[in-house]
């Protein structure tokens, strides 16, 4: 027999007190100038190669400078990456700025940077903990004009995920990973 369950005796708080809204994240890199350099040394060091004497040992070799200094501009643009972290906003929340937007005759872009100043909820970088943020209009309109369209195009698209997407991990990460790991002994 079957256990009759009580509607009136449902407490809300029991099942969903830990509720949150979803939230996903995306990448920026702030020292995207070091691009047009990197690109520029591993050109360089792909001619040396190939002018290199085909007779001389690989092994031999000294790291040269152009190397070191890709090595290094490599590390600088890898340290100045930040996780952004964007949260869902409610139905409420999406019209009063869809309102605002058309009020202000401001071109589309500025819907964009309306929509990440109100979900952007928090910012990481690397080896340091997750820092709660509150971004402003102008601190979004700032942002973009130093990071460029494809990371802002980033962060919207982290964005509508969270807002429009099903919370999802890759549950084969971790045995993905485990795999690798093994295959390296």
């Amino acid at each position: 027999m079957t256990k009759k369950l009580d509607p009136n005796a449902f407490n809300f708080s029991d099942w969903f007190g830990d509720a949150n809204r979803p939230e996903e994240s995306a990448d920026v890199f702030t020292r995207n100038s070091l691009v047009s350099e990197i690109n520029r040394l591993q050109r360089q060091i792909e001619e040396d190669d190939r002018a290199a004497d085909p007779e001389a040992s690989l092994g031999d070799e000294a790291v040269s400078a152009n190397e070191e200094e890709l090595a290094e501009l490599l590390q600088q643009f890898v340290d100045s990456k930040v996780t952004v972290y964007v949260k869902a906003l409610t139905p409420g929340e999406r019209t009063a700025i869809r309102k605002a937007h058309e009020a202000s005759k401001q071109p589309d872009e500025d819907f964009v940077i309306r929509i990440l100043a109100a979900s952007i909820a928090a910012l990481r970088k690397p080896g340091k903990e997750r820092t709660p943020v509150s971004m402003s209009y102008g601190d979004v309109l700032k942002l973009a004009a130093q990071i460029g369209d494809a990371q802002i195009e980033a962060l919207f698209n982290a964005y509508r995920q969270a807002t429009s997407g099903l919370p999802t991990v890759d549950a084969d990460f971790l045995l993905k990973r485990s795999g690798r790991e093994s295959t390296k002994e």
